[in-house]
């Protein structure tokens, strides 16, 4: 018996089902989680502008955005749930389950109810002075934060219970609770706007849609781990250790919304409003974009964790490797229809000033995407590993050089500085994170290049030059189809492996069967 055997053997057995099959499964589950409720906002919105208003529905964006600075009280108890019940599950120890998952909502109940305090204290001072609210609408404001703040505890626990059934792969469940919660979220103003509801009687509305989809959370839970209804308490010994791993996370958490928001506002005070407009369109598209990878980041992370658990470490780099290579091939192929048919999508979207103005920096920021897609995965792995100081820390590097490179580039070539800027950050992000999935991780470079990209590298290259080549005018333009399904042959014979052209036949075989 070898090594490898032994191993095996003594690891103790789970029940956690961590097959392939099941990860990409997961991963369209979470996609249309994502994407779902997202459609459902844009058809939704717009009647609901016109009926609210627009002073209104800017008071109602403001208190989204309020609500997403105060998720900085979660300290990253959300994400911790998720990594050590994945981990307790993969170890085949559900026993340990309940003192994990109590400690944070616990926890997450107590700074849920501090941030309601804040959120009370501070309405007067957020309403009256620091978003210069008309004063017709101050009151109106008050209380729909008042009633906003009621449903803190709600959201962070609510995050808690969700990130228990995302450790156990119960994406199914998960996205059938989450794409209607979600859905409700853009209706209720439009149905309420209807009957005659003024602000906080939205807010409030949705406050208690909220409350009900924690109870279903709470159902799910205690159905799913029936010993979370055996002791009810905190653990100190589990509690150093969770906000240990949280506190990173709060960091991240606390930088990320300045990354985010800084090119732009560098652009308004260096340039102008109207520079803010042609930058701001093609970024929406491009973070948009971003949920194909946070859909595949969603189910890694758990399962990451368990393996890590499992003390599986080989069986780790293999997910990491195949979700690296498809990711490639998947956000490669988007990024390269889009980089080749940038002008023709500006001119026939936003009109003949955006092609201007703003196709360079959609091309330059479609490079980026890619860029920040594959650096969802060594984020994922690195968190799961324990080591959020690392993420948190790159954080803090990113942002101490990305101001005064987003500054000289804004001044040297405008907007498009700013998209070379926001790309170049990250890209090193990526570089970062990979590198210290190599050093932490035991991650090998060469199963890296000789598994995801040797393969994935030329069609994609070729791929590439040949679509923009093709691309010159909207006739030319027709010919990206059979440009595309040449690509999707090249991957084929290319880059997938004989087991992975098995498994593609398998399930092409079932659909079909299915079918008849």
């Amino acid at each position: 018996m070898d090594d490898q055997q032994i191993r095996a053997q003594s690891r103790p057995k789970s029940n956690l089902d961590m097959r392939g099959s099941l990860l990409a499964k997961n991963t369209v589950l979470n996609f249309l989680g994502l994407a779902i409720p997202i459609l459902v906002g844009v058809v939704t919105i717009p009647p609901t502008i016109h009926l609210l208003g627009n002073e209104r529905f800017g008071i109602l964006s403001l208190v989204w955005a309020v609500v997403g600075y105060f998720g900085v009280l979660d300290l990253g108890l959300s994400t911790a749930a998720t990594k050590f019940v994945a981990e307790s599950l993969g170890r085949g120890k559900e026993n340990e389950v309940p003192g994990y998952l109590w400690t944070i909502v616990l926890f997450q109940t107590f700074l849920g109810l501090i941030g309601s305090v804040l959120m009370i204290v501070l309405t007067p001072l957020i309403a009256e002075r620091i978003l210069q609210i008309p004063v017709e609408f101050i009151q109106e404001s008050k209380r729909t934060f008042y009633y906003l703040s009621f449903s803190l505890p709600v959201i962070y626990v609510s995050a808690s219970f969700r990130g228990a059934l995302e450790a156990k792969q119960k994406f199914d469940l998960v996205n059938a609770v989450k794409i209607p919660s979600s859905i409700i979220n853009y209706v209720i103003p439009l149905v309420g706007v209807l009957l005659g509801m003024k602000l906080p009687g939205i807010v409030l509305t949705i406050t208690i849609s909220r409350a009900m989809t924690l109870f279903i959370w709470c159902l799910m839970c205690f159905r799913l781990f029936p010993g979370l209804l055996a002791r009810v308490s905190i653990y100190t010994t589990i509690a150093k250790k969770i906000l240990k791993f949280g506190s990173w996370i709060a960091v991240t958490n606390i930088i990320n919304p300045f990354l985010m928001s800084l090119d732009r506002f560098f652009i308004g005070t260096i340039m102008n409003l109207e520079s803010v407009t042609f930058y701001a369109a093609p970024l929406e598209v491009v973070l948009r974009l971003g949920i194909i990878p946070a859909s595949l980041l969603i189910t890694l992370f758990p399962m990451f964790s368990a393996l890590q658990g499992r003390n599986e470490i080989d069986r780790s780099h293999y997910f990491f490797i195949r979700s690296f290579k498809y990711l490639i091939l998947a956000m490669g192929g988007v990024v390269t229809l889009l980089f080749s048919l940038a002008q023709i999508i500006m001119r026939y979207w936003l009109g003949e000033s955006f092609v201007q103005n703003s196709v360079l920096v959609f091309q330059i920021l479609l490079i980026g995407l890619l860029m920040n897609a594959l650096a969802r995965i060594p984020y994922g792995y690195v968190q799961a590993l324990g080591r959020t100081d690392i993420t948190g820390r790159f954080h803090i590097l990113e942002l101490i050089f990305y101001i005064p490179l987003l500054f000289v580039l804004i001044k040297t070539w405008g907007i498009k500085g700013a998209a070379l800027a926001w790309t170049i950050r990250v890209t090193a992000d990526m570089i970062l994170l990979i590198g210290a999935s190599f050093k932490i991780g035991r991650l090998r470079p060469g199963d890296l290049y000789n598994q995801a990209l040797k393969t994935t590298i030329w069609p994609l290259a070729l791929f590439f030059i040949l679509a923009n080549l093709a691309t010159k005018s909207f006739w030319t333009s027709f010919f990206i189809v059979p440009l595309g399904l040449f690509f999707v042959v090249g991957i084929w014979f290319y880059a997938l492996t004989p087991d992975e052209k098995n498994w593609l036949k398998g399930k092409f075989l079932i659909l079909t069967r299915k079918r008849l």
